[in-house]
């Protein structure tokens, strides 16, 4: 499963109503994680409307609930588990297949890259011969949840 199919699922659990900002998807994800914290608001109306803005003040008075095109009522915990099982899948294939390089003592090292391709400042911690242990560690976070 690729990014776009996380995204892909967002669009079938909601559609139009998915919108851009304070999504439904990504209130699922919240209440799926906090389900003690669910809270509920009436949402006048439903899908708030989508547009632009310049500033933060226009922002404010164009979407003063902080939606834009969403309607997060429709977010239910379930919908919340599928995403975050769909984005563990995305993550966990994205480790185990990351390129390496074998360093001096024969561990594999990988090199982070900023989203203009540039490498980051430093090498993440050395992750053995396979890679494994940071998709692990990513797994077993996912298994706590569970």
């Amino acid at each position: 499963m690729a990014e776009h199919e996380v995204l892909q699922l967002a669009k079938e659990l909601y559609g139009e109503a998915e919108g851009s900002h304070v999504t439904p998807s990504e209130v699922a994800v919240t209440q799926f994680v906090y389900p003690d914290a669910i809270k509920s608001a009436l949402l006048d109306p439903p899908v708030a409307p989508r547009g632009e803005f310049a500033d933060a003040a226009d922002y404010r008075r164009n979407f003063p609930d902080g939606r834009i095109g969403s309607n997060p009522g429709l977010a239910t915990p379930g919908a919340g588990r599928r995403l975050y099982d769909a984005a563990v899948a995305v993550l966990t294939k994205d480790c185990l297949g990351w390129g390496g390089r074998v360093n001096a003592r024969g561990s594999t090292a990988y090199r982070m890259l900023l989203s203009d391709g540039r490498p980051d400042r430093g090498d993440l911690p050395s992750l053995g011969q396979d890679g494994s242990g940071t998709c692990r560690a990513r797994v077993r976070l996912a298994s706590h949840l569970s």
